[in-house]
């Protein structure tokens, strides 16, 4: 029995007598037992691909309808499970296994990286490699009733044989003329990939064949093998992987010259089934007689071989899936834990894969021999700077392109190290119920679920690095804001997150080094953290981090570009908000909405179905959109830049001095002062005095200034100025003022809050919210004048002039008029 770890190694003694070839009879009379005999499916092929396969060919009409069929590019990209840039043959075997042919070839990403010429045939993805046996046009159980296939087999001292070539075209030609053949995609493609240790296997079709030991196998590779010492390695290996299920391999590669046809079906056509059986079929030798013709074979002796030769033998047969990383230092293997990901692998599991490979190509070698060729592996196989390719993400059926949400099949070069724990194909499902929760958990709010979307779009396809942005979610427990992460845990994977918190990320030294090539940061309790954030700064600045792990050297630093989410039931009190860098850089959402605990559902096992199709709807977001929504958050929605300012005066103790102590007023001049002057005059004495009867500690004088230049001018972008030092005023500020009695100017921040609240009369009405809950509404200010000119509902399309007086009556019916759009359901939709 052939077993599924064989190496492949070995000979074959016996020398072949030709004992009969099958008649047209005999074939008749096999196929006179078989009760299966069907009209099959009849395939559409369209009149370009029939003249293709049958006229220019030559080959059996019959069998090309059996096994052939014309696809459009639709009808191709569902089969492919990527989309087909052109329209072509799909040609699939009775075992299921296919390819396709398109009219018209194109390079992959991958193609174009290493220039490669666009291949022939295509694969459909995650579909493992395997032989085809072309399907007989009436004979279903053709390949599967073993005791006629043996009947209808080439003979070899009594031994039935099947032929093995490259491509299901050269295979049908000998199959219509009664000779079982099997059709390899390549003529290196009867293994399957090397596994983490090394070793190939013979794919399932041959496996099965072989396994069973009734048959002996004939190889036939087209004619070019006389010049090509390709095809004649690649025939030497099948032929020594065959031969370890103890049965005869005979070779007929090579046979005639290439004037006569390059494959089979070539010299078919031109010569004849006759010449064929008699000049080839009827010469074929067995293995043993056929390496006579090459060196004296000394596989069995060790061999030696220095060890940067035998490292570059295996740069050359693992370059596709086998790489050191620099920056991680640590060795990556592709497609050995996740189909299409590139996985840290064990410095051991590199050190069997190399000492397996010595067992297997016979060569001599111990613990210093193997580990002088690793080292050199890290050479040949290094990548200085791993960048996973920009613009896709990976999924567990296919690569999506990012800005035309086109898939494409896995492939090494895309460099991915993780991958969406779902398929691409389930996205038809949507995730109407997510939306739903979403809107829900916003109260109404649509534009907070675009913010929403907007960033968790960063986050997935990971360019938060472009927006230099975190999310800050606040909000009791039962608000939905935990449920919110959860969700989108669920959406990465658990290979594209990382948990942490402040004081483990600005103590341990290697704790950055567990975001390498991570999507998202979550970082929990977050408000009970008071110290600098000097490491938090770097994730979310765009700045390098360390990469470095206990025992290993440090590698190169890298960049975060995922996102960082930062859950609290209050805001973070840290140092570190007094500078603008953090400011500029929050982004803060309220959860208020608390659900009672006796309503509270398992939302994440509701919401599993609809992964694919939530994926769908955040990729879906405009990139424009994107920017807007998670960039500019405070100018395209109003209501969280008012949040932004209750957060800063929260987190800053010095903006909430400022919003009660300083007012704004062009052409006034506000005096620094001392610690010691009189506090009702100089700004910073007052400031102190302030922050003593709240019980905090003041900033130093020389850190104040610049804080307080910092708020107005970059957080609140008021037209303040520090100018030089002069005689007069000494160090002063212009344009504002301190507060002082009888001063009856709006409070320099909350004002603004209070402008913009929304869905109260004696507010204006919030802007974002006039496509959602609150469509029209007025402002009134002291008394029943009118601060603006705004229609008050649709119903009632009337201005009224600026200044004017509302009767009573007009008074109370827009205050029922407006909270009555307040409470209706909003008409925002998905």
């Amino acid at each position: 029995m052939l077993y599924p770890n064989t190496t492949i190694s070995g000979t074959l003694s016996a020398t072949p007598v030709v004992t009969n070839s099958l008649n047209e009879k005999s074939e008749q009379q096999v196929q006179a037992k078989s009760n299966d005999k069907i009209t099959p499916r009849v395939k559409r092929l369209n009149d370009r691909h029939y003249k293709e396969c049958v006229e220019e060919r030559g080959l059996d009409p019959e069998w090309i309808r059996a096994n052939c069929e014309s696809f459009n590019k639709k009808q191709a990209s569902e089969r492919l499970g990527y989309t087909a840039k052109s329209p072509g043959v799909w040609i699939e075997g009775a075992n299921g296994y296919g390819q396709f042919r398109p009219d018209n070839k194109w390079k992959s990403e991958e193609d174009k990286a290493n220039k490669k010429k666009a291949p022939k045939y295509r694969n459909a993805t995650g579909e493992e490699t395997d032989a085809i046996l072309p399907k007989h046009p009436t004979n279903l159980q053709y390949w599967e009733d073993l005791v006629a296939l043996e009947e209808l087999c080439w003979k070899i001292d009594g031994k039935p044989c099947i032929v093995i070539t490259e491509g299901v075209f050269t295979a049908i030609a000998p199959n219509s003329h009664g000779i079982p053949t099997i059709a390899l995609t390549g003529v290196w493609q009867g293994f399957t990939k090397k596994d983490w240790a090394g070793r190939k296997h013979l794919v399932e079709t041959l496996y099965r064949f072989a396994d069973t030991g009734k048959f002996g196998f004939i190889i036939i590779f087209d004619a070019d093998a006389n010049t090509n010492k390709n095809i004649v390695a690649a025939t030497r290996e099948l032929a020594h992987g065959l031969s370890k299920a103890k049965v005869p391999v005979y070779i007929g590669t090579g046979l005639w010259d290439e004037s006569e046809g390059k494959g089979m079906d070539d010299f078919i056509k031109k010569c004849g089934i006759d010449r064929f059986k008699r000049e080839v079929m009827g010469k074929v030798v067995d293995l043993a007689t056929w390496e006579k013709q090459f060196k004296k074979d000394d596989s069995h002796k060790p061999k030696k071989l220095n060890n940067r030769d035998f490292a570059k033998q295996l740069e050359d047969d693992y370059r596709s899936r086998l790489a050191w990383n620099i920056p991680a230092k640590a060795w990556y293997m592709y497609d050995s834990k996740i189909t299409g990901v590139w996985s840290k692998t064990p410095h051991e599991t590199i050190l069997k894969l190399v000492a397996n490979e010595t067992i297997a190509r016979g060569i001599e070698a111990d613990s210093s021999y193997i580990n002088g060729v690793i080292s050199l592996m890290k050479g040949f196989l290094s990548i200085n700077d791993w960048e996973v390719m920009p613009g896709y993400v990976c999924l567990e059926d296919c690569v999506v392109n990012i800005k035309t949400l086109e898939s494409s099949p896995h492939e090494p070069g895309f460099r991915f190290l993780s991958a969406l724990p779902f398929k691409w194909s389930d996205r038809s499902i949507g995730c109407q119920p997510i939306l739903d929760w979403l809107l829900d958990a916003c109260d109404g709010r649509g534009k907070w679920v675009e913010v929403i979307r907007a960033a968790m779009n960063a986050t997935i396809t990971g360019t938060g690095d472009k927006y230099q942005r975190f999310v800050e979610l606040h909000g009791p427990g039962g608000t939905g804001k935990g449920t919110l992460v959860r969700l989108l845990e669920a959406l990465l994977g658990k290979e594209n997150y990382k948990g942490t918190d402040f004081k483990l990320l600005e103590s341990n030294r290697f704790e950055t080094a567990n975001f390498y090539q991570k999507k998202a940061i979550f970082i929990r309790d977050s408000e009970r953290f008071a110290g600098q954030l000097s490491n938090f700064k770097k994730v979310t600045g765009d700045d390098g981090l360390r990469n470095e792990n206990k025992n290993v050297d440090p590698g190169d630093d890298f960049n975060f570009t995922g996102v960082a989410w930062v859950l609290a039931n209050d805001v973070i009190q840290s140092q570190e908000y007094y500078s603008n860098a953090m400011t500029r850089r929050r982004l803060s959402i309220p959860f208020t909405k608390v659900i009672p605990p006796h309503l509270q559902r398992d939302l994440m096992a509701e919401f599993a179905p609809y992964l694919p199709g939530l994926l769908y709807w955040v990729l879906s977001m405009d990139r424009d959109a994107v920017r807007e929504y998670f960039k500019n958050t405070n100018k395209t929605v109003p209501s969280l830049a008012n949040y932004s300012l209750e957060v800063l005066m929260a987190t800053n103790p010095l903006a909430a001095w400022a919003d009660e102590s300083i007012v704004y007023r062009e052409g006034f001049v506000a005096r620094i002062g001392r610690k010691t002057d009189n506090a009702e005059t100089f700004l910073y004495p007052n400031y102190c005095e302030w922050a003593y009867g709240m019980g905090l500690t003041p900033l130093s004088q020389v850190k104040f200034s610049g804080a307080l230049l910092n708020l107005v001018q970059n957080e609140l972008h008021l037209n303040v100025d520090k100018p030089k030092r002069n005689k007069a005023y000494g160090n002063h500020f212009v344009n504002i003022s301190l507060r002082l009695p009888g001063h009856n100017d709006p409070l320099l921040i909350s004002h603004s809050i209070e402008k913009n609240q929304g869905c109260r009369v004696g507010c204006r009405v919030d802007p974002e919210l006039e496509q959602g809950r609150c469509r029209v509404g007025v402002e009134l200010v002291e008394g029943n004048k009118i601060a603006e000119t705004i229609d008050i509902s649709s119903s009632q399309q009337k201005s009224v002039e600026l200044g004017a007086e509302l009767s009573e009556k007009q008074v109370s019916n827009t205050k029922e008029h407006h909270h009555h759009l307040h409470d209706e359901t909003s008409p925002w939709v998905l």
